[in-house]
């Protein structure tokens, strides 16, 4: 039971807590070091990270700006709202179940009320959240603003398309389930406070921003310090909590989903009369008779609450069909629609051709290739996304139009890596204004250029985005808007790209020697991943510099140079996505290596570049 305990909060500590208090015993049972979003220039103690913080994070929500209600209801309850009562198990995920279960979930059912929140096709996924944010499970927990910030950037996927596993860390979201997310991104965040050091707290907060926010329909996440008599820890379940009492046992983090004034009607005033409802992550069971809930006296929140979170919802999710490439194609011929919200292939997800499916050939929230079918008939074009949901219709006539003979006599490159982006181009003839580029797998994948540059009607070119593609061979093709399809005799290879120069995991399988001036690009791709690249200096005195750019989001890399015998000599590890630089000048000519190595997350589908240059 204390094993689990110590594991499964999972938020991350406060800041500003003492030296005598971060060696405590109580707090080693807890998370590592906090958040961001208090004042500029400070740093995350503990040593768990250090990274300047953005003030800007403390602000009201837009909705408030122009003042509170004059008067707020005595009362509000959004448990309708609410999906069940999750439970993170011995995972240190609340600040995932707190922001993305709870909180995302109720922001959408409140736009969505038809919504089945049993469903878990209506539940927003803590698994989302956490594996991009909690580096592989080393740290034990997250950041509050971090998971706020990819709910924001890339919105969130259901637990349908990603359950909840407590013993799995690591697996990263798929490149179908990256475009499936984007539909779900919130607009906007903040914090209505962020108090530094240790609970009990003097400084005022509002409260009744807290009220007038959850008044409009909108819950809230709470970051506090749980004691041990807490029921949140090792207390007995009550209906109320007023205070914390004992021994610092870590950091939690919870959705607030109502208020009452009266939650308390024998409190001494107002403050011990009212409280705020919350919702916690360790299942149903827990809390006795209020089944996973509990209120939060105002006093208490006053108090003992050191960060309170909003987020806002970016307003309707539904697809937008905004332009189709042709309005006219014989069957088999290709139109590219581009929009807004399509999200990914998956349910109901689909274009139709007066109410005849289309073949689709390649898919994301922003733009779809669908080929005509063969039973096509002229009349509306329609694309609905996962749930059945249509765009507004444009005409489409189908036929008419000369099938033509283009053929393709040559094409380059001939091999390519997956996890890149390649500009494919071919040469033939007659492939018309019209014409579409694809890479066609032999599992009868078609994926389609973007980018199209033709010269005339005997070149074509286009940009393929190959994250998350399969190796093998793909044939490139060219499909004319009349319907005329011409393929290459000889398939491009497209080469596993993960760890490109792999294995240089030790100084021994280093790749090199590496040419100064030359850009690597490649990648971390699994915890506890590093890559080493042989360096060569000609003579003492040389001046070795390595920059290591284009870090993935939500990832820390390092950058380390280091001699012959595996000795570090220079290191850079900044914060997030900033790029890393060491320079070094060599006492000895002879051999070095540059190391990459993860310090927080990692990214099989997002490279990294490297260049080393010898002076």
């Amino acid at each position: 039971m204390i094993a689990r305990r110590r594991n499964q909060f999972g938020v991350i500590a406060l800041l500003g807590l003492s030296l005598a208090l971060l060696s405590s015993p109580a707090l080693a049972w807890g998370s590592p070091a906090l958040a961001a979003g208090v004042p500029a220039g400070a740093t995350y103690s503990a040593g768990s990270l250090a990274a300047p913080l953005d003030a800007s994070l403390v602000k009201r929500p837009l909705a408030l700006t122009g003042g509170l209600a004059a008067v707020l209801p005595p009362a509000v309850d959004l448990s309708a709202w609410v999906p069940p009562v999750g439970d993170q198990g011995g995972s240190g995920t609340c600040y995932a179940w707190a922001t993305t279960y709870y909180a995302k979930t109720m922001m959408e059912k409140k736009e969505h009320p038809s919504w089945d929140l049993s469903d878990p096709r209506y539940q927003f996924s803590p698994a989302w959240t956490d594996h991009q944010v909690n580096d592989c499970g080393i740290r034990g927990g997250g950041f509050p603003a971090d998971a706020m910030r990819l709910l924001t950037q890339r919105g969130a996927v259901d637990m349908a398309e990603m359950p909840f596993d407590e013993g799995d860390a690591a697996t990263r979201p798929l490149r179908r389930q990256l475009q499936a997310a984007k539909p779900y991104r919130n607009l906007d965040y903040g914090a209505f406070w962020i108090r530094e050091g240790a609970a009990p707290y003097t400084t005022p907060v509002p409260i009744e921003d807290l009220k007038a926010w959850l008044a409009a329909g909108n819950p809230v996440v709470i970051n506090f310090q749980m004691h041990e008599f807490s029921p949140f820890a090792y207390g007995a379940p009550v209906h109320y909590l007023d205070a914390e009492e004992g021994y610092i046992e870590g950091n939690h983090a919870v959705c607030i989903v109502g208020y009452d004034d009266d939650a308390n009607p024998t409190g001494a005033d107002a403050d011990h009369r009212g409280g705020f409802k919350v919702v916690n992550s360790l299942g149903p069971d827990w809390n006795g008779p209020d089944k996973g809930f509990i209120y939060l006296s105002y006093h208490y929140m006053a108090q003992w609450v050191a960060q309170a979170w909003w987020m806002e919802d970016a307003g309707p999710d539904g697809p937008v069909l905004d332009s189709i490439s042709v309005d006219q194609a014989n069957a088999g011929g290709v139109v590219t629609l581009k929009g807004s919200n399509f999200g990914a292939l998956r349910g109901a997800a689909r274009v139709s051709f007066s109410g005849v499916d289309a073949p689709s050939a390649g898919w994301s929230n922003e733009r779809v290739t669908a080929m005509v079918p063969e039973a096509a008939t002229s009349g509306p074009l329609t694309l609905y996304d996962w749930e059945g949901n249509a765009t507004a219709s444009f005409p489409f006539v189908v036929g008419g139009l000369e099938a033509g003979s283009a053929f393709i006599s040559s094409t380059s490159p001939a091999t390519c890596s997956t996890g890149t982006t390649v500009t494919v181009s071919a040469r033939g003839g007659d492939f018309g204004a019209d014409s579409q580029l694809y890479l066609a797998g032999d599992s009868g994948l078609w994926i389609p250029a973007s980018e199209q540059v033709a010269s005339g009607t005997t070149s074509i070119s286009g940009v393929f985005d190959l994250h998350g593609v399969l190796p093998g061979k793909y044939t490139i093709a060219v499909r004319t808007a009349g319907g005329k399809l011409a393929r290459t005799n000889h398939p491009m290879v497209v080469t596993d790209g993960v760890d490109t120069f792999e294995p240089n995991d030790s100084p021994q399988t280093a790749h090199g020697p590496v040419q100064s001036g030359t850009i690597h690009v490649s990648y971390i791709s699994a915890k506890g991943d590093q890559d080493f690249y042989e360096v060569r200096v000609p003579r003492r005195r040389a001046t070795i510099a390595a920059t290591l750019s284009g870090i993935p989001d939500f990832c820390v890399y390092s950058l380390s140079l280091c001699d012959a015998s595996g000795k570090v000599l220079a290191s850079s590890d900044n914060y997030q996505q900033m790029n890393e630089t060491v320079t070094q000048v060599c006492a000895q000519a002879g051999t070095y290596y540059v190391l990459v190595s993860q310090s927080w997350n990692c990214d099989r589908f997002q490279p990294y570049s490297l260049e080393v240059t010898i002076d």
